[in-house]
């Protein structure tokens, strides 16, 4: 079997994994709610990310400096997400204020007279 033969049996296999794993998730999303959707859909989704990134951006056959990049890049993610989860987690829902939608407030707030 050739080279070219190879990759595209292998991009082929690759993209049927990718598919599986779709109707999968699409299958799963009408059964499961809760915490347990959450963890298949990003279970799911971690498979799906790993496969494209192995084989699509063919992080599998480099070497050195652009794995390293890659893997800066998801560890920035995880910085992001850890930070926003911890804002979101430290935050006071029960005394933050209220949102007006009255007339009142946003013709006064708009022409900066106040009543």
């Amino acid at each position: 079997m050739s080279v070219v033969a190879q990759k595209i049996r292998q991009s082929a296999v690759v993209f049927a994994a990718l598919a599986i794993a779709l109707a999968t998730s699409a299958v799963l999303s009408r059964f499961l709610t809760g915490v347990t959707a959450t963890v298949a859909g990003l279970l799911i989704a971690v498979i799906k990310m790993v496969l494209i990134a192995l084989f699509f951006m063919r992080l599998r056959e480099q070497r050195g400096l652009l794995r390293l990049a890659a893997l800066t890049g998801l560890a920035w993610l995880a910085l992001l997400l850890g930070l926003m989860l911890a804002d979101y987690g430290t935050r006071d829902w029960r005394t933050a204020a209220p949102v007006s939608t009255s007339r009142a407030t946003v013709s006064a707030g708009a022409s900066g007279n106040s009543p």
